[in-house]
């Protein structure tokens, strides 16, 4: 098994529309050195945003899965390396995240935490390759927002003598 594993590996590139391409490469793979096109063929964007808790309370933990995906581009990796930055809302500082190179999948989904300290509506905000690093068939797409109604904490009821 681990012969026939070394010698045929698969390599999936998955896009965000949704198309998947296998190639069977013999072999151990390798990451090529080919270095990141010069020319427009990339497109980052966030792809998918999942919290949790679902309806978090005033001083919950919320931890925040964001899916950054991008179309392939055929003389460099499958996701180009690059920096997002997030923050929990106007008024807030921002918060930078690296995202490597990958060779397998052209995604990057990093996980982030923290919490609100009031109840109510706040916009989380993510900005993909915000240092301007990854030249961009469509550069007017790398903000997204989201929208997080935050529950206050339920006063302990007082007894009734």
């Amino acid at each position: 098994m681990k012969i026939l594993f070394n010698m045929w590996r698969l390599l999936i590139a998955s896009t965000f529309f949704g198309i998947c391409a296998a190639v069977l490469v013999p072999g151990v793979f390798a990451a090529p050195t080919v270095q990141q096109s010069t020319s427009p063929c990339y497109d980052l964007l966030v792809s998918q945003f999942k919290f949790l808790p679902a309806t978090p309370r005033t001083g919950e933990q919320i931890t925040a899965s964001i899916m950054v995906a991008t179309n392939t581009c055929p003389s460099g990796p499958l996701f180009p390396a690059s920096h997002l930055r997030w923050r929990k809302g106007p008024g807030f500082a921002w918060n930078v995240i690296a995202c490597p190179a990958n060779y397998n999948y052209a995604t990057c989904i990093p996980t982030v935490t923290f919490s609100y300290n009031k109840p109510g509506w706040h916009i989380f905000e993510v900005q993909v390759d915000s240092r301007n690093e990854v030249i961009e068939t469509k550069e007017t797409n790398n903000f997204f927002i989201w929208p997080i109604n935050v529950i206050g904490i339920n006063p302990t009821p007082t007894p009734v003598p």
